[in-house]
């Protein structure tokens, strides 16, 4: 048999409670100035974090406001870690949401996010019959919905991943430079056109500007 600690719970959540109200208020103080409010009808960025922000400081001060004790009070006095297969469980949980943080940087936001909620409800399911596609739908579903909500109806900054930088660079490597391209279309080559003159000077290599 494992041997478990226990803690104290109203302790304990008056704490986690402290630390999330922190936390809110540096979340949405950042927020509010680094990001755009915007307007009634076009919200900004900022709006969804600081929702979020002024959610989880209303829950802090709810949980910070509570009291224990009396033979009518439902929750327990003491409360104890996961232990055995529940802590492994716990861990697998916990390596996931590093990895989906870590990888969301490379391969972006919608698929790491859909990689990652495949693998939580995995390892979170108890049905031994689970079945792996009906899974990896849901989470293809719930990546998408939070993609066009949150990405792209509110403007919540999320990593875009280093491939789609990697395919930007790719497209507009074999983009003529615009100057470059208002020459060729314009066809001007005596100087007539100051203004197409003024652009193809710079298209030119230093000694030839300096000649000129």
């Amino acid at each position: 048999m494992t041997a478990t600690r226990s803690f104290g719970l109203p302790r304990a959540r008056r704490l986690i409670g402290l630390l999330v109200l922190l936390l809110a208020a540096v979340y949405v103080g950042n927020a509010w100035q680094t990001l755009s409010v915007g307007r009634w009808h076009k919200p900004g960025a900022a709006i969804f974090p600081i929702a979020v922000g002024l959610l989880l400081a209303i829950s802090a001060i709810s949980v910070l406001l509570e009291k224990h004790g009396g033979a009518d009070d439902p929750m327990p006095a003491t409360f104890s870690l996961p232990a055995g297969a529940d802590l492994r469980r716990l861990l697998r949980v916990l390596a996931a949401f590093a990895i989906y943080f870590l990888a969301m940087a490379l391969i972006g936001n919608m698929i790491a996010s859909a990689l990652f909620l495949l693998a939580s409800m995995w390892l979170l399911s108890d049905d031994p019959n689970r079945s792996l596609v009906r899974l990896a739908i849901y989470a293809v579903v719930a990546a998408l919905s939070f993609e066009l909500f949150f990405v792209r109806l509110l403007k919540v900054q999320m990593p875009a991943g280093l491939f789609k930088q990697w395919l930007k660079e790719a497209e507009t490597a074999g983009i003529p430079e615009p100057n470059a391209m208002a020459l060729a279309e314009t066809g001007n080559e005596t100087g007539t056109n100051p203004m197409v003159d003024e652009r193809r000077i710079w298209t030119l290599p230093p000694e030839t500007k300096a000649a000129s």
